[in-house]
């Protein structure tokens, strides 16, 4: 049976210190159900060093935009959608890691088993936390997403978040962020009215 394709889309604005880490972890991932096409970084207005480091990554599945002002996530969110032309399109900020190089396999199962899925997204888990405040926030963070996967079976727009997302070309295709409402959360109410499922599964990056 023929491979589907990923596309990955990476908003960027100003992320010099992680680009490299994160586009050479996608590029380890452990490729058992899919075949990687193509990984897309938009640079949003990048005041630093994200695009040059972004292209000191040799791999001719790499495609950089650079844009010298800033149009906002929204925007450019869209011109990634435009841009791909895998059968997934797997979303992913460009300050986190996947934990592990299984990461992309695990979360399209779910797109590859039921084609009523549009969009399945992950859990995340905080840092060690190195004092004080970074150990509140991060006990908030794990508490909320306690609380929101016990919301309706874990299917609600809480647990949709921009970290990272996996979404089905049919729906990927139609969606259009507008530039005045938060992105993840237009992206599940437009899965749901498109009538799609939405998923979140217990992953971590």
């Amino acid at each position: 049976m023929k491979k589907p394709t990923i596309s990955i889309g990476i908003p960027a604005y100003n992320e010099e210190a992680n680009i490299k880490n994160l586009l050479l972890n996608l590029l380890d991932q452990k490729a058992n159900n899919f075949v990687l096409k193509e990984i897309i970084v938009n640079s949003d207005g990048s005041t630093d060093d994200t695009v040059k480091i972004g292209k000191s990554v040799k791999d001719k599945r790499i495609k950089i935009i650079s844009h010298s002002r800033r149009y906002g996530v929204n925007k450019a969110q869209n011109e990634i959608t435009r841009h791909a032309t895998g059968d997934i399109l797997v979303m992913i900020n460009a300050d986190v890691l996947p934990k592990d190089f299984h990461f992309l396999s695990n979360l399209i199962k779910p797109l590859l088993k039921d084609k009523n899925v549009g969009i399945v997204g992950a859990n995340t888990i905080s840092l060690p936390s190195r004092n004080l405040l970074e150990r509140i926030l991060a006990n908030s963070h794990e508490m909320k997403q306690f609380l929101y996967s016990r919301i309706s079976n874990a299917d609600n727009v809480f647990l949709c978040h921009g970290r990272a997302r996996a979404l089905s070309k049919e729906l990927y295709k139609q969606l259009v962020w507008p530039s005045d409402c938060p992105e993840d959360g237009y992206s599940y109410f437009f899965c749901k009215q498109k009538g799609f499922k939405f998923l979140c599964l217990n992953l971590f990056f």
